[in-house]
């Protein structure tokens, strides 16, 4: 690999630290206009990829002989990893898969990975029943979002490259010029539903939503992110402006604005984050739906044995890493 010169983009936004360990977070005294000119610059990255069509969701590969790019597998996305690597979902469970012709195709298998990866992690739920069902019901509501989500925007393609981890954080940037000099990490580089290059980034505090969802925080998170999202957008118009994108509905801006108001930002980020789907239902989502009153009768009845099975699982999770612990003191 060629040397990049350059400062790491998360690090020279957050605030002066001499702790490398502390959280990257955005410096709430960042100056706009030096923001701007960050902000339309990635802007420009995602424009440029957003451009980029495909007839199918999944992996892709440049042929040998033609040179063209072509998805030619199914999807290995960032979360597909995290599930089996750090969740215990079996990877056997993504064998199967293939490349995907529809949004909603996609949206369904994600849905029935929630459910693998709750089935699967032991500890997912600690060992409080009622966290346990919640999550559960989390995942099989968000399947029931499916239809208003995913099929208003190109169920059927075309489809466009998508970068699980595009952030600051994985940009090198010139402090003097504030050029951004690099961008890596593009292993979990997929084509995915086009919505997904329609959302306003994530990232813009840095950390990811998440981690003030979890906390009971979004009022906290939207009063924060708002601003910065109204920010990014209007340095998306410039860009476009520039580039002589024609106005409308199909400009990228405008499609990010509708994606926010619709909360379909919020069903986009759930599909791609399977630690958190349920803090992003019931918090962002569950607006939208009834929780229980969606489920069937036979889904509802499995409430007993799945939640007795969640607290079987935990018990022996314990049970190993106190065994683990021994071990370790001797």
């Amino acid at each position: 690999m060629d040397l990049m010169e350059g400062e790491n983009l998360g690090r020279f936004l957050a605030p002066p630290t001499e702790d490398e360990s502390k959280p990257v977070v955005l410096d709430p005294d960042t100056d706009d206009a030096k923001l701007d000119l960050i902000y339309e610059q990635i802007a420009g990255f995602i424009l440029e990829l957003s451009r980029l069509q495909f007839p199918r969701i999944g992996a892709i590969s440049k042929d040998a002989a033609s040179g063209d790019w072509a998805v030619t597998g199914r999807p290995l996305t960032f979360d597909m990893n995290e599930v089996v690597t750090v969740g215990g979902c079996p990877a056997e469970h993504f064998t199967a898969m293939s490349p995907f012709d529809r949004a909603t195709a996609y949206f369904a298998a994600c849905a029935q990975y929630f459910q693998a990866h709750l089935d699967a992690q032991r500890n997912i739920a600690g060992d409080d029943e009622d966290i346990a069902w919640s999550q559960f019901v989390a995942r099989r509501c968000f399947a029931k979002l499916i239809p208003a989500y995913a099929t208003v925007v190109d169920d059927d393609g075309p489809f466009r490259l998508f970068c699980d981890d595009l952030r600051p954080t994985n940009m090198l940037i010139d402090p003097k010029t504030l050029r951004i000099t690099a961008l890596f990490d593009f292993e979990f580089t997929n084509v995915m539903p086009a919505q997904f290059t329609h959302d306003v980034p994530w990232w813009l505090l840095l950390q990811p939503p998440a981690v003030w969802l979890r906390d009971d925080e979004m009022e906290t998170f939207l009063r924060l992110f708002e601003p910065r999202k109204d920010q990014f957008i209007r340095a998306m118009e410039r860009v476009e402006s520039k580039l002589a994108v024609p106005t409308g509905k199909q400009r990228l801006s405008a499609r990010m604005r509708d994606s926010w108001d619709t909360r379909r930002f919020w069903f986009n980020l759930a599909a791609r984050c399977s630690f958190d789907v349920d803090d992003f239902y019931w918090q962002a989502l569950h607006k939208e739906g009834l929780g229980e009153a969606m489920l069937d009768c036979a889904t509802l009845a499995e409430k007993d044995n799945f939640v007795r099975r969640k607290m079987r699982q935990v018990q022996e999770y314990c049970k190993v890493k106190e065994g683990d612990e021994r071990f370790a003191e001797q």
